[in-house]
């Protein structure tokens, strides 16, 4: 397998949500708020994927980004007590006593109570990207007299301000997103969002990390990282340990007209990081889909022809791959927008056997919608290395890339989630003087309260 990328910890630095790397590429990071959709109108989802289709193809000009699904634990005990600063005096004791029993049910009902956090990873200088000439040019000197002479003088630095130079680059990307409503992380953000990659699986004391982090970027990594047998992948961060699977898409059907992978991932009931790395394809090329295509139909074609079983399963996979490569061909030439991308499911448990057991549950929920999943057990740590999130696709990848269309790409249903709670029942908390006491509401909702459901919307209240 042709399996390239980075193994070493290579950021230099980092100011708000810019990232600048050992050899000068600028990454801007930001979080999307997740939308809202109700999980049965296909409308408003449609509206959705055309809305992110949109804001994708206006970025087509800085080749590559990343759109990463982590789940973050809730703070719960700090909702709970914000909310109870807010009670109405008449009402509670009531209200802390559904509190109390809805905090114990949930603490014993969920092993982990999390949710999921989009973020999207921009380069602003890489290798494929740069909208200044002159200033690319000077940080490849500065990179190339780092690795010559940091050996034989110690560390070659950076000027201090250097993100000087990429806050207006950054300020314009940010409006390029703003359909998104994506919003710069700031430092202990970003901080957190990339050491958080060392942490998968393990309790840690996130105040602590950010802090050892930003003391220096040498603790960015601080983690012992083993392949034990060369399949397995185990974290160790002091005492605790984890145990680590990344699984690549291998295949997806040939329809993917409402796939809606990242929506289905989210209705398990245990945290799955999603990563997905995408690249813009060129027109001209090597490495165009057009010159990828042509060489793929070669071997097809091949391929087909020196099938020993015409009809049997492998040879029917064989001409839908041909039919594939020859329909991406016919898009090409239509000028539709062509992406690659690599996406890459993360399981991580501190027990084996139920890491075990939440690869199984997913993989037989996406074999029911053509979804194939690989173990890779071969290549996971080419798979950890490669998905950080300063790690871009290069034209040249080709290991568990999927070729599609721009249109395809967002059937994944990306920068959405799902609602907690109902639009049922009665508020106990943050009582309107001008519409009565509590009590009196109270009142007035004994008879709707009898017959619906009761809940309490924590994740509708303004936390902040």
């Amino acid at each position: 397998m042709n399996l390239k990328t980075n193994f070493k910890n290579d950021i230099s630095d980092i100011h708000d949500n810019l990232v600048m790397k050992d050899n000068g590429d600028i990454y801007a990071m930001f979080e999307v708020p997740k939308a809202i959709i109700n999980s049965i109108d296909r409308n408003e989802k449609d509206d959705f994927k055309a809305l992110t289709a949109s804001v994708l193809s206006g970025i087509r000009e800085y080749k590559n980004f990343d759109i990463s699904m982590i789940p973050l634990d809730v703070a719960l005990d700090t909702m709970y007590l914000k909310l109870s600063q807010d009670f109405s005096e008449d009402t509670e004791d009531l209200a802390w006593y559904i509190l109390d029993e809805s905090y114990t049910r949930l603490r014993e009902s969920v092993d982990r109570i999390f949710e999921y956090h989009w973020y999207l990873t921009i380069p602003l200088k890489s290798s494929h990207i740069s909208f200044d000439k002159k200033e690319m040019f000077k940080t490849s000197i500065n990179y190339l007299t780092k690795k010559v002479y940091e050996p034989l003088v110690g560390k070659v630095t950076y000027q201090k301000d250097w993100y000087l130079a990429y806050e207006v680059y950054a300020s314009d990307l940010e409006k390029k997103l703003s359909l998104l409503m994506a919003k710069p992380l700031n430092t202990q953000e970003t901080i957190f969002i990339n050491r958080l990659q060392y942490l998968r699986g393990i309790d840690f004391d996130r105040a602590f990390e950010v802090s050892a982090t930003r003391n220096t970027l040498e603790n960015l990594d601080d983690t012992s990282l083993t392949w034990q047998n060369f399949n397995i992948l185990t974290l160790h961060n002091g005492l605790e340990k984890s145990y680590l699977a990344m699984l690549p898409v291998a295949y997806i059907p040939e329809n993917v007209s409402y796939l809606h992978l990242l929506e289905d991932i989210q209705g398990f009931n245990f945290p799955i990081e999603t990563l997905t790395k995408a690249i813009f394809s060129s027109k001209k090329g090597t490495f165009s889909v057009p010159a990828k295509a042509n060489r793929a139909r070669l071997r097809h074609n091949k391929a087909i022809a020196d099938g020993d079983a015409a009809g049997g399963v492998d040879q029917n996979k064989k001409e839908r791959s041909k039919a594939l490569v020859e329909d991406l061909l016919v898009r090409s030439n239509d000028d539709e927008i062509l992406l690659g991308y690599l996406q890459t499911l993360v399981f991580a448990d501190q027990n084996y056997d139920a890491l075990v057991e939440k690869m199984r549950i997913v993989m037989d929920a996406c074999s029911k919608n053509g979804i194939e999943l690989v173990k890779a057990r071969a290549d996971q740590l080419y798979l950890f290395y490669k998905n950080r999130l300063t790690q871009t696709l290069d034209d040249s990848d080709k290991n568990f890339i999927q070729i599609t269309t721009l249109d395809g790409f967002v059937e994944n249903l990306f920068f959405t989630g799902q609602k907690v709670g109902q639009d049922v029942g009665f508020y106990i908390g943050r009582i309107d003087a001008n519409k009565g006491s509590g009590m009196a509401i109270l009142k007035r909702r004994l008879n709707l309260a009898s017959i619906l459901p009761m809940s309490i919307h924590f994740k509708q209240i303004n936390w902040m």
